[in-house]
């Protein structure tokens, strides 16, 4: 797990609920897309990093982000995503209140 590089663009965000780490359908479209996008643009790689809000227990919180990630990686891949270029970063935390976009997973494009 690694930092995001600077200037990484976010080419899909997948939110969860509270405490959870299933993907919706809306979660699921957004990986194929991604998935399709990496298939077609070989040099593509796909960097994800799993965010959690502040409410709760923060180690707790930290491996939920971790698993959302992990969960979105196998999805990926799984869609036909090459796993050698997916990359997991280290889970961070949102500042701020339990929204629904600090409990979420964001894929970021670099090469």
């Amino acid at each position: 797990a690694s930092a995001a590089p600077a200037g990484a663009k976010v080419i899909g965000q997948i939110l969860f609920e509270v405490d959870k780490t299933a993907l919706n359908a809306e979660a699921r479209s957004v990986i194929a897309s991604a998935a399709a996008a990496m298939r077609k643009d070989t040099g593509l790689k796909v960097d994800i990093s799993g965010f959690a809000d502040q409410s709760g227990k923060a180690d707790h919180n930290l491996d939920l982000a971790k698993r959302r990630a992990q969960a979105v990686r196998d999805a990926l891949a799984a869609a036909g995503a090459p796993a050698d270029r997916i990359n997991l970063l280290k889970p961070a935390f949102v500042v701020g209140g339990a929204t629904a976009e600090a409990r979420r997973v964001d894929l970021l494009a670099s090469r």
